[in-house]
């Protein structure tokens, strides 16, 4: 299933269950749903002002082929060619893949 596109047009309910089946037929591994993962730290500025951590819940995860695979489903334009995301998580996205480089990330 390596890089195989999946069927997620009916968003993330089907995208669970096709998951589920492929866990039950060996094809991957230990699925989770909404797992959180640290972006960066909560912290006090030097002003004194409390800043919360940014965290990012991965819709899905699970193990393929030995590799950790984080994945989100989002909306694809067709007309774009593109999926619809917002800039604060593509700026997530981004730097979920610099901070975790161990793992696949992948949009449906």
């Amino acid at each position: 299933m390596a890089g195989e596109k999946r069927n997620m047009t009916a968003g993330k309910s089907i995208g669970g269950l096709e998951l589920r089946l492929l866990e039950k037929a060996g094809r991957i591994s230990n699925l989770q749903r909404q797992t959180s993962f640290l972006i960066s730290s909560a912290f006090v500025d030097s002003e004194g002002k409390k800043h919360r951590a940014i965290t990012y819940c991965a819709d899905f995860i699970y193990v393929e082929d030995g590799l950790e695979v984080v994945e989100d489903v989002k909306a694809y334009s067709m007309e774009k060619q593109q999926f619809l995301c917002t800039e604060a998580f593509r700026m997530k996205w981004k730097t979920l893949q610099k901070l975790y480089p161990d793992k696949v990330f992948r949009l449906y």
